[in-house]
């Protein structure tokens, strides 16, 4: 569900308003008591996700699990993936998430390089 994996909000952060709309649908589905149904607080979310370039899910989807998401793109189309690292709660915060954060950031950009370089269609 792209309102609540790490992975799932990362691309969709990314991807125009007519899009995010489609591939939310109308309804936010709770899938945990975490989740996120509320449409005003994930664009909010989504606003954050832009600014820091990675998504987290806080139990969003699973209980026991956090992961977090960083989109991979194609050129100047936008948004084609994500890469995404998941584990429990304990070890997905503070020092540890930032440096998952930083070693997605470059695997993702890594991906999004090879892209470019062969000309891989989306």
């Amino acid at each position: 569900p792209f309102h609540a994996a790490a992975g799932a909000k990362a691309f969709l952060a990314f991807c125009s308003p007519p899009q995010q709309k489609k591939l939310l649908g109308t309804r936010l589905r709770r899938l945990t008591e975490n989740t996120i149904t509320d449409l005003k607080r994930l664009r909010t979310e989504m606003d954050e996700i832009r600014r820091k370039g990675f998504a987290v899910d806080r139990e969003e989807l699973d209980e026991g699990t956090m992961a977090v998401g960083v989109p991979v793109f194609y050129h100047d189309r936008g948004p084609i993936g994500a890469v995404v690292v998941a584990g429990p709660p304990q070890r997905m915060t503070g020092k540890y998430r930032k440096s998952i954060v930083s070693s997605l950031k470059q695997t993702a950009k890594d991906i999004s390089i090879q892209f470019y370089s062969k000309n891989i269609p989306p």
